[in-house]
């Protein structure tokens, strides 16, 4: 007796753990980009970001920074060291809205029938913007900035949402509970995000600091570059000419 209950739930132990569906991005391919800067380049990455998700998301990029080949040395502004003296301090601000999507009904019912939740996952959007702008040390005012935009095509299905979905199998009704589960598994599941964090890190991460390589590799010289303003050069002094040789006389 204790051996078959034993046995019935590890069954059912395997059978709700199959209900569930790893996060992935079906999209990421989506968001590659390649830069290079014709100087190595050393930089101090500064944000006001506070929220958990937009902090990850800052230190995605300050890790692909450090990592990419134009880049000899970087830090946040706050913490780097009395010695380190960046070419350009760096803002990245980036702002998150997560989406849910009316798929996530037909998936819940009829489609727990076939377990679409376990082998397909939910679908969810995450909508990145991230403002970038770009100064030179002392500077107040960026030489240049951008919003760099990325929208991410998302697939989870965690336990939770799994044993819900998957009730139709083991609840009164013929699945029945299914057709009002429905509506509760359309909007984004917020248990998803460390999980898409985690997966968007490294494409997320190379995009922006490419593109901030990009903006960088075309800034002005260092010399033109005061006070946040670009001045225009000094114009090179002309040669004067030589003064005409006085009349001959007859």
């Amino acid at each position: 007796m204790r051996l078959s209950n034993g046995l019935l739930v590890l069954a059912v132990a395997m059978f709700l753990a199959a209900c569930t569906h790893d996060m992935r991005i079906v999209n990421r391919q989506e968001f590659e980009a390649s830069a290079r800067a014709e100087r190595s380049l050393t930089l101090a990455v500064e944000t006001d970001a506070v929220a958990e998700d937009t902090e990850k998301l800052v230190d995605a990029v300050k890790e692909a920074l450090a990592a990419h080949s134009s880049v000899q040395r970087v830090a946040f502004i706050k913490e780097a060291p009395p010695d380190f003296t960046p070419d350009f301090v760096v803002m990245v601000r980036p702002a998150t809205d997560y989406e849910g999507s009316a798929w996530n009904y037909p998936i819940t019912f009829p489609g727990f029938l076939v377990f679409v939740h376990a082998w397909n996952g939910f679908v969810y959007k995450a909508d990145v913007k991230t403002e970038v702008a770009i100064r030179t040390p002392g500077a107040e005012q960026p030489f240049a900035s951008d919003t760099i935009a990325t929208r991410w095509n998302l697939r989870h299905c965690d336990f939770e949402r799994g044993v819900w979905t998957s009730s139709g199998w083991y609840t009164p009704f013929y699945g029945a509970l299914s057709i009002f589960i429905g509506f509760f598994m359309v909007p984004y599941d917020e248990d998803a995000t460390p999980y898409f964090l985690s997966e968007v890190k490294e494409p997320y991460g190379r995009f922006v600091a490419a593109k901030i390589i990009e903006m960088a590799a075309k800034a002005p010289p260092p010399s033109t570059v005061q006070g946040g303003a670009i001045e225009p050069a000094e114009p090179e002094p002309t040669q004067a000419a030589p003064d005409a040789a006085p009349p001959v006389a007859p």
